[in-house]
């Protein structure tokens, strides 16, 4: 609609003869039968590469997650001395609950006699032919918040609570917290390196995508320049075209990322998928922004390209 309009301007004001008004105006025509299909399919490679980056990302996001869930799962044990009274228990429970590095509900006394009885029915009969004395003693276990997940913090946590005249010592398995650092540093690197890479895959195959799709406008555009349009004038409808593309390419990958979001927060309910809404957001602005800037760019160089081009070279 576009192209036509802006011949027939042209026609109006002499800027073309009519026999160049009726050549042009056959090779919209063509130019209707072919790029429909090009441009759907442009639209739905850009949308596929799209939600590959997407989905790359929100992985990321949510591996973060993962980890913290992991993090907050790793459970620290107070050793308690024998002979506390009932209420020193109570008291440091009620301590340990109202410590800011503690997560809520996590703490939970067990007593000797419950280690005792849970040992027994693991081990079964031979534990019982053993004839021991209780060798167990009263624990405090809790977990903490995932910022508080390092070596350094958790041994804080344990000088600080091992001043309690009622406790022996305090645990956690030290060789996990490490493991877990490492493996986020590594994670971190190794996430840089393949963004990068994804980005300029992106690039290349959206570019290619675009001048597919515009190859078989070639000697439109050629003719065009041809009849006196500038090329100002013959990019226009292009770049809004691929604007338009770009944007409903953003929206597709868009939809169906948040899709997977809702049906995996439906399906795992213990772990928050959509706490990191904020970044989520700033993700799908920003495939909206690198399709449509893609897009637009390919198409600008594109169409130049076929303009700087020799009418024979296009044939």
């Amino acid at each position: 609609m576009i192209l036509e309009i802006s011949f027939m301007y042209l026609n109006q004001n002499n800027f073309i003869t009519s026999h160049q008004y009726l050549k042009i105006e056959r090779s919209i025509e063509m130019y209707k039968l072919q790029a429909k299909p090009n441009y759907l399919y442009s639209i739905i490679c850009v949308s596929l590469v799209l939600f590959l980056l997407g989905f790359f990302s929100i992985s990321l996001i949510l591996t973060q997650n993962l980890l913290e869930f992991f993090k907050e799962r790793v459970g620290v044990v107070v050793e308690l001395k024998n002979g506390n009274q009932y209420e020193d228990i109570l008291n440091l429970r009620t301590s340990i609950e109202n410590k800011p590095y503690v997560m809520q509900k996590t703490v939970t006394f067990i007593a000797k006699e419950q280690a005792l009885q849970s040992m027994k029915a693991e081990l079964g009969d031979e534990f019982e032919k053993m004839d021991i004395a209780n060798p167990l003693v009263d624990v405090v276990s809790f977990n903490v918040k995932a910022d508080n997940m390092s070596k350094e913090k958790l041994e804080e946590i344990r000088a600080e609570i091992k001043e309690n005249p009622n406790v022996i010592d305090v645990y956690y398995e030290e060789s996990l917290v490490n493991d877990l650092s490492q493996n986020l540093a590594q994670i971190a690197y190794f996430a840089l390196i393949i963004g990068i890479l994804f980005i300029a895959i992106a690039y290349v195959i959206i570019h290619n995508t675009v001048r597919l799709s515009l190859y078989a406008n070639r000697m439109l555009i050629k003719n065009m320049e041809l009849v006196g349009a500038s090329w100002s004038f013959i990019r226009k409808p292009y770049l809004l075209r691929a604007t338009k593309n770009g944007f409903l390419s953003a929206i597709i990958a868009i939809v169906s990322l948040a899709s997977i979001l809702f049906y995996l927060q439906k399906v795992f309910l213990d772990i928050d998928f959509l706490s990191n809404s904020n970044s989520i957001f700033l993700l799908f602005l920003a495939l909206t922004i690198l399709s449509v800037s893609i897009t637009t760019t390919s198409t600008y160089v594109v169409v130049n390209k076929y303009l700087k081009t020799n009418e024979n070279d296009l044939v």
